[in-house]
């Protein structure tokens, strides 16, 4: 009961704190939280109507708790995609607790079939997914298709390079029609370490419907770095770290023209990892987590902290105290004056106010987003 009122208060928050343009004009907004049990290791998904209350629960068994729920969770237009995990394809909770494979996936069913990699359109309308399997080294397929399984194509070939015999695709990002797909073409096969606090990226590749044909973007490689698309497709966002190896400095190209903007790395900053980023509607500033372990000892706990940056002024500036507390960005919002931000390890969700850094507890459940009533 305690978690139902929690949602139904964030539900209130949400409702009053996102953009307009959301939230369609007549419809109640359902709103996607995540709460972990850790005794039980079980995920439970609520999907709550900002006017009715809570809608529906759906709960995941056998989870370990060292997986990133926010890496495991995506939502669509029309529910939330996720992993089994002792599973390998991705699955669809719908709005009314129900739970589905998607058919079309996998495309390959054979023995050599290991991972299945996959990244959801701005829209929440499209996925593009790589099946990666083993035949004289790691290869990989790639696809795209409308979430109902309309619209699938498959992608040219995979351009060999001299690392593809040891490394695999991941995918970081798909347009909203599904014309311009892009990934990391030599991407580890080993697992990430749990010291490696956040997803970076080796060689980002692209697929261009248009013009029929990959193309390596612009300044690749440059470091196995974080990066991100701007929700258009057509600008690159790279943070690079500097010189120094603490920081990171700010990338950003435009892929219709190749034209470079670098902005400097956040001063007194001793973080060495970096990843998490959220752009805002309009593209005007971005946000980023920031970590690292900062203590002598091999166990002293890592910290972390937020970095904004504005294109406005061309600077940066961290927005959050150094922490053990860390904080994901999952939204702007009040004009991108305040931010939803949330910690995986309370289950907090957060409204940050971006001058200050000030947090105001709203639940103490994870907001994934919000779908269409």
């Amino acid at each position: 009961m305690k978690n139902i009122l929690l949602v139904f208060m964030l539900v209130l928050f949400i409702g009053q704190a996102l953009p307009t343009s959301t939230h369609a004009q007549g419809a109640a907004p359902l709103d996607v939280f995540l709460g972990y049990n850790s005794e039980a290791q079980s995920v439970t998904v609520y999907f709550a109507n900002a006017v009715t209350g809570l809608s529906a629960i759906t709960t995941i068994d056998n989870f370990p708790p060292e997986l990133n729920l926010l890496e495991e969770f995506t939502l669509t237009a029309n529910g939330v995609i996720y992993r089994e995990p002792a599973g390998i394809v991705p699955r669809l909770i719908t709005p009314n607790g129900s739970i589905f494979d998607l058919s079309f996936i996998p495309q390959r069913i054979d023995q050599t079939l290991l991972r299945i990699e996959w990244v959801i359109s701005p829209n929440g309308r499209t996925i593009a997914w790589a099946e990666m399997y083993f035949e004289n080294g790691w290869q990989a397929s790639l696809y795209v298709a409308h979430l109902d399984g309309s619209e699938l194509r498959t992608l040219p070939t995979i351009p060999l390079t001299d690392a593809r015999s040891y490394s695999r695709v991941a995918m970081i990002a798909v347009s909203n029609d599904g014309s311009r797909v892009f990934f990391d073409l030599e991407h580890p096969t080993e697992p990430r370490r749990p010291e490696d606090l956040f997803l970076d990226y080796q060689l980002i590749e692209a697929y261009i419907e248009q013009r029929q044909s990959y193309f390596h973007l612009p300044g690749e490689p440059n470091c196995f770095c974080p990066a991100s698309i701007a929700d258009d497709g057509r600008t690159l966002i790279r943070l690079e770290r500097t010189a120094s190896g603490v920081g990171y400095e700010l990338r950003l190209v435009n892929l219709e023209n190749n034209r470079e903007r670098r902005i400097e790395a956040a001063p007194d900053v001793l973080f060495t990892q970096a990843g998490d980023i959220l752009l805002s509607p309009g593209g005007s500033m971005l946000l980023y987590a920031m970590g690292g372990v900062q203590g002598a000892l091999p166990d002293d706990p890592p910290i972390f902290g937020l970095v904004m940056a504005d294109f406005a002024t061309g600077e940066q500036r961290v927005v959050s105290a150094s922490s053990e507390q860390r904080l994901r960005p999952m939204a702007f919002i009040d004009r991108n004056t305040a931010a939803i931000v949330v910690d995986l390890s309370s289950q907090t969700t957060y409204k940050m106010a971006l001058d200050t850094g000030e947090l105001e507890q709203v639940a103490n459940l994870i907001w994934l987003g919000s779908l269409q009533g």
